[in-house]
């Protein structure tokens, strides 16, 4: 397989990571918050200093895998990987990431305008779709390594659980206290949210 993080010695790597990241959308899986990058520093890692605003008290140099593992309680692996830099909130802020952490949304406008309009689409799906889509997805030719490298394991059998059914009864939903609208046999309740 290829080390991504092998940039410093492959100049195409580097290619690639710009071509990946630079204005790309992330999400960070330690809290969640959604990031537009900005620039990858192929001259900085995990183990680079930044300067850290305290409110209300002295600022601080600390390394970048320090301050994830003391806020975030999380362990950096690749000690090699370059640090991507953010789109901050404030000016007079910098915002640092490492990729490792980060889950890739969208690579542009475009890339992000069909994703949205694909989960708008599953969004409409009935729950005997939504199933059927997942069985098609787990069902395809996984690669075990890909599926390792993310720590994760599909099994391509559903897990069948219990549960019951509860009585067909009428069912409503309210907005304010003094309007109900009764909700229809499948859950729905939208159209009476159009005026």
């Amino acid at each position: 397989g290829v080390d991504i993080f092998q940039h410093s010695l492959d100049p195409e790597m580097r290619t690639e990571w710009l071509q990946c990241c630079v204005s790309a959308t992330v999400v960070t899986v330690y809290n969640n918050r959604v990031y537009k990058i900005k620039k990858v520093h192929f001259d900085m890692t995990p183990e680079s200093v930044f300067t850290m605003n305290r409110k209300g008290g002295a600022d601080v140099n600390i390394s970048l895998q320090y301050y994830v593992e003391l806020f975030y309680a999380c362990t950096v692996k690749y000690k090699s990987q370059p640090v991507l830099e953010a789109f901050p909130d404030k000016p007079s802020e910098r915002v640092f990431l490492l990729p490792e952490f980060c889950h890739l949304i969208g690579t542009d406008e475009e890339s992000n305008q069909k994703r949205l309009m694909e989960t708008l689409k599953r969004l409409k799906a009935s729950p005997q779709e939504r199933f059927d889509a997942v069985l098609q997805a787990v069902g395809k030719d996984l690669k075990d390594d890909i599926c390792a490298k993310w720590g994760c394991k599909l099994d391509k059998k559903p897990l069948m659980v219990e549960g019951r059914c509860l009585a067909n009864e009428k069912w409503h939903v309210a907005f304010e206290e003094d309007q109900r609208f009764q909700v229809d046999e499948e859950g729905n309740f939208t159209r009476w949210l159009r005026h």
